[in-house]
């Protein structure tokens, strides 16, 4: 069928009862073309690098304030394109998830599901630093590099054009 209709083919079939292979149709085959992506530099020079340990539960690059999440009512406050710090996970930041650049937490597996969540709303985050809450503080400005697991002081210029828009 490829060669029939010169190109790739998406096609159904099936075995009829006596075990025939009987064809349902052809249509050619839609391939997406990724385009290639280009690594993240490891380090961006000239720039301090607030934290850099944690483990990775979705890749990305995010910036934005501090937003702390302390209790449940923080949550109603978050702003749109802040970075969530918290002291442990918690499913309950999925209220904000289409809201957060990134998340960080001091607690927290990428086996947990607001890790899970994190992933299907594609927020960059970065679980278990240990430290994070004693040393980003509410109102900073920081960039999130969940690809090379660090925070940046500020905005980071050169990794704006990997971050995903919200």
């Amino acid at each position: 069928l490829e060669k029939h209709f010169n190109g790739p083919q998406d096609m159904e079939w099936a075995l009829d009862e006596d075990d025939s292979l009987v064809l349902l149709q052809s249509r050619p085959l839609h391939l997406l073309v990724r385009e290639p992506t280009r690594a993240i530099p490891p380090c961006i020079p000239g720039y301090e690098i607030k934290l850099s340990r944690g483990v990775i539960a979705c890749k990305g690059i995010g910036f934005g304030p501090i937003h702390f999440v302390r209790l449940d009512e923080d949550l109603q406050t978050f702003p749109d394109g802040a970075v969530l710090l918290a002291k442990h996970t918690s499913p309950k930041f999925v209220s904000v998830m289409d809201k957060a650049a990134a998340i960080i937490t001091d607690v927290g597996a990428t086996t947990g599901h607001m890790a899970s969540l994190a992933r299907e709303f594609q927020v960059p985050t970065i679980l278990d630093t240990e430290i994070a809450t004693s040393i980003l503080k509410q109102g900073e400005v920081v960039t999130v590099d969940a690809v090379n697991c660090n925070v940046y002081a500020g905005i980071v210029e050169e990794l704006k054009e990997y971050a995903v828009p919200k």
